[in-house]
């Protein structure tokens, strides 16, 4: 390597390149990661709940509504998942009480990278709809807001 500047900002240009690839592709898997956890526990409660349904998922079988209700998250068009996304905020904002379907679409939805509107963006959202504005100096993090919301 020679100490030529121009060298040296093709250098540093090559490997701000080869980071970006390399962010891209965690967000890839981590998104990839949470689909597939969250279809275990789905793929767990389907023995526990009696069913499996090819469109809706994990369905009840008459033991008090346990079970999933709604379309699986790698199933959902655009349009259901800016519906869902929206039905998850104004749940939020009237602080309802929360399922653990609902816990992992809100997961989903905060690292999701390939819906609109999803990731920090919605995260962000999230937690305005939460907590207010000043939620954000409080709530910093995923674990932290789904755990303040199981309680």
């Amino acid at each position: 390597m020679s100490f030529n500047p121009d060298d040296v900002d093709a250098e540093n240009e090559k490997l701000k390149q080869e980071n970006e690839k390399l962010k891209k592709q965690i967000d890839e898997l981590s998104a990839k990661l949470a689909q597939h956890e969250i279809a275990a526990r789905n793929t767990g409660a389907a023995g526990a709940a009696g069913g499996h349904d090819e469109y809706f998922g994990t369905r009840n079988s008459g033991n008090g509504g346990v079970g999933r209700r709604s379309i699986p998250f790698s199933r959902r068009n655009p349009k259901q998942h800016q519906g869902r996304m929206a039905y998850l905020l104004k749940k939020l904002e009237e602080k309802q009480n929360w399922t653990q379907d609902a816990i992992a679409d809100l997961q989903s939805y905060f690292v999701a990278r390939n819906v609109l509107g999803a990731g920090d963006e919605f995260f962000r959202a999230a937690v305005i709809a939460y907590a207010g504005e000043n939620g954000r100096e409080i709530i910093t993090d995923i674990d932290l807001f789904l755990a303040m919301l199981q309680n």
